[in-house]
């Protein structure tokens, strides 16, 4: 199935598709069968929404194996395009290595234009540890109130 889509690039691990004019998350999916790709850099461009590839032929089968789609994409950058929609943000919880992502200056992260301030994108990202080129620190809920407790009652 690799064939179908890309052909010649089994140890590319670094694609940068930076301000390309792409507008449709669809043309990315072809880049799935990519088995190597460890970072998409695909900031700059008019991406409006993201999803995780579902029903590809065959997921991307090596032999009897299914392989996940994006399996090893550690780092997607999608800062400054035009993503405004939760259903965007919260697939990226579907891709399986993803760890460090980048979705600042888009509209659904920035709540001066009714998008999500940094705590509830953290929220909705569990696996990400880097977010927009920031470290998440994950702190438990009882930590939480522990810290507002004693910042509001000293």
């Amino acid at each position: 199935p690799a064939g179908n889509f890309v052909q010649g690039f089994d140890t590319l691990r670094l694609l940068n598709l930076e301000d390309n004019h792409i507008v449709s998350w669809d043309e990315m999916v072809k880049l799935s069968y990519l088995r190597s790709l460890e970072q998409l850099h695909l900031n700059k461009n008019k991406i409006k929404h993201v999803r995780y590839p579902s029903n590809l032929p065959s997921s991307g089968s090596l032999g009897d194996v299914a392989v996940p789609a994006f399996e090893k994409l550690q780092v997607l950058l999608l800062g400054s395009n035009e993503i405004e929609d939760f259903p965007s943000v919260d697939s990226l919880n579907l891709f399986p290595s993803l760890m460090d992502v980048r979705i600042s200056d888009n509209p659904i992260a920035d709540p001066a234009k009714g998008g999500a301030p940094r705590f509830v994108l953290v929220a909705r990202l569990g696996n990400v540890k880097i977010l927009n080129g920031s470290e998440v620190i994950a702190v438990s809920l009882g930590a939480l109130q522990h810290i507002c407790s004693n910042t509001l009652h000293p």
